[in-house]
């Protein structure tokens, strides 16, 4: 059966002299796989840059939900980006949300409000012309509400207090956890900002460099004790972008 969906790659692996396969977190299916035949040879009407992970897509496939992967007929771009291709801190950002994204989102039935909100998240990646240096850790601290661990409670606080954000539990203390798996006051205190501000304001939360790498290791240690085998790389990349 033919069906019309879209999607953002993900992730692309060559295969064979002339395929790619491709995962695609898709608005009707979630997470799926699709291979799309002859796109390697000299005159294909596809251009490799519409495969590239990051690209959101509308394409018609051979729907057989007995497979795995199922086959791609047609293919052509969801939405042109304007800015990304051409501007290195964009990249830099939005490869660091595609490899977030495709290691820890994997569910493959309908979720309508994540897809909408990865949409919403790279089209203002794209367009918007505030500051971008905290976009990502936005991002990062949003995601969490979709994937299942948004850290609770966090408008009771008075803005003095002292407080840890226990990971384990999922929610902020007045004190130290007996155990490892919290972060400092200040880190604390950060991300009770990124749960509060849009992303829109996220470039207003003062914070260096260092700190802010510091605060993405933090929160990579928090996504991995809730996703088993998880390990992200591009936030060095983007450490050394934004610095």
């Amino acid at each position: 059966m033919l069906q019309t969906i879209c999607g953002i790659i993900l992730r692309n692996i060559k295969y064979s002299e002339s395929s790619v396969i491709c995962d695609v977190y898709t608005r009707e299916y979630g997470l799926r796989t699709y291979i799309l035949s002859g796109v390697r040879q000299q005159n294909s009407r596809i251009g490799p840059a519409l495969l590239r992970p990051m690209s959101w897509v509308e394409m018609v496939v051979y729907l057989r939900e007995d497979r795995e992967i199922n086959r791609v007929k047609e293919i052509k771009p969801a939405y042109i980006y304007k800015q990304i291709p051409f501007d290195v801190i964009r990249g830099a950002l939005g490869l660091f949300m595609t490899e977030l994204v495709q290691k820890s989102v994997k569910e493959t039935g309908e979720n309508p409000p994540l897809y909408e909100y990865l949409f919403y998240c790279y089209s203002l990646l794209d367009i918007y012309e505030g500051r971008l240096v905290n976009f990502h850790l936005s991002f990062m601290v949003k995601l969490t509400e979709y994937l299942g661990f948004m850290p609770e409670g966090s408008d009771f606080y008075d803005e003095e207090e002292e407080l840890f954000f226990d990971y384990k539990e999922g929610v902020f203390l007045a004190e130290r956890p007996e155990h490892s798996c919290y972060f400092t006051a200040q880190h604390s205190r950060l991300l009770l900002q990124f749960l509060e501000l849009p992303m829109t304001e996220s470039g207003d939360i003062k914070i260096t460099g260092e700190l802010r790498h510091r605060l993405i290791e933090d929160l990579i240690r928090f996504y991995q004790y809730h996703i088993e085998h998880l390990q992200i790389h591009a936030h060095e990349v983007l450490h050394q972008v934004l610095s």
